[in-house]
């Protein structure tokens, strides 16, 4: 996620887990890997250096923290369709929806409404007891007040693009060095 300080606009990126990250050595490197290899220190440092970029924070959660929010929140409408956070969250996973930002900007008025202003408190209760993040809850609500007074537009969601392939029967994406380097920068525009 970035903050564009001049404009306000909230921008979020999603690197799928099998997208390639350049390394050493002639072993493919993947987000997963280097996880999995180096933790959260040796990833942010790789994320950093492609994307050209410092990152301040980090946010991890489960598969229940999301079932719990989308059970919370409730389903929501979407171009006719109800759908909830999970089923949005799986159908991005599993690459059915290519673009997220109609749902998150959905979810972000959905949760801003005076019926889901009152779904904030317990919000942040999931957030600041089942999140593992180093980001505060001070902020969380910053970003809330920005969407609310903003609206749900200032909001930008991105997926990193590149060209998937496979090896060895796993799967990598390959991303141009280019667009690891412009993909921040086209969040705030």
């Amino acid at each position: 996620m970035s903050i564009d300080s001049a404009t306000g606009k909230i921008g979020i990126l999603s690197v799928p887990i099998f997208a390639h990250l350049e390394g050493v050595g002639p072993q493919q490197a993947t987000v997963e890997l280097v996880w999995n290899r180096e933790g959260r220190t040796g990833l942010t440092k790789r994320l950093e250096s492609a994307l050209r970029t410092r990152i301040d924070g980090h946010i991890s959660f489960d598969q229940p923290v999301i079932e719990r929010a989308s059970n919370l929140i409730g389903a929501i409408e979407l171009e006719g369709t109800q759908i909830t956070i999970l089923q949005a969250f799986e159908d991005t996973r599993l690459e059915k929806r290519k673009n997220d930002q109609d749902i998150l900007r959905t979810m972000a008025a959905t949760i801003v409404s005076p019926s889901g202003i009152k779904k904030i408190p317990r919000l942040l209760w999931i957030f600041t007891s089942e999140v593992n993040t180093d980001i505060r809850p001070d902020l969380m609500l910053g970003i809330y007040r920005a969407i609310s007074h903003e609206g749900p537009t200032i909001l930008t969601k991105k997926a990193l693009r590149g060209k998937d392939y496979y090896r060895d029967g796993y799967r990598y994406r390959y991303v141009e060095p280019i667009t690891w380097k412009n993909i921040m920068s086209e969040l705030s525009a």
